[in-house]
């Protein structure tokens, strides 16, 4: 069933509650606006108001209610949703936020994230998977206790693993010697 051939207080389970971050009805927001989850417990869906989501999932890219790690397919469908809007924000501080989480969604790079005593390797935008071409240490460091490596990478397409989105980009990694290195699906 497709959402747009039925009525959406038939199928939406918060249809008539408040976004819990932009505080608009759901049922007073645009079809348009709206993006949409299915809850992997109970198969049932949600609607949400897609740009304040997609702000709040640039910094986060976790369910704000669940906590649950929204799928490629959920954060493509919030982007390509809030971008189908943007023309028509016209709150200029909303469009401002915007924009920033637009150029952390469009960009080619890759960050670490720190986690106990483990040191990930993640693209920057949640739309993008990291394939290494190459890796390699270049020093260990006594004296600063640190390790280097080189590292060249593309971007590809999380919805379909395949498609590249970024050719051949370069980066050099420092670590503290004691944390392990792993890369990020």
């Amino acid at each position: 069933m497709l959402i747009e051939e039925t009525n959406l207080s038939d199928i939406i389970v918060n249809y008539n509650d408040y976004d819990p971050i932009s505080l608009e009805l759901i049922r007073d927001l645009p079809k348009s606006k709206l993006f949409f989850v299915t809850n992997k417990l109970n198969n049932k869906k949600y609607a949400y108001d897609a740009i304040n989501w997609f702000i709040h999932i640039s910094n986060d890219r976790r369910h704000p209610i669940t906590r649950e790690k929204l799928s490629n397919s959920e954060l493509w469908d919030l982007y390509l949703t809030t971008i189908k809007e943007f023309d028509n924000i016209l709150d200029i501080d909303l469009l401002q936020l915007l924009q920033k989480s637009l150029q952390n969604y469009h960009s080619s790079k890759i960050k670490i994230i720190s986690e106990g005593k483990k040191a990930k390797i993640v693209p920057v935008s949640p739309l993008f998977l990291i394939n290494i071409l190459q890796f390699s240490l270049l020093e260990k460091s006594d004296v600063s206790n640190t390790k280097t490596y080189n590292l060249v990478y593309e971007l590809k397409d999380a919805r379909d693993s395949i498609t590249i989105v970024c050719k051949k980009k370069e980066a050099t990694i420092e670590i503290p010697m004691s944390m392990c290195l792993t890369i990020s699906k």
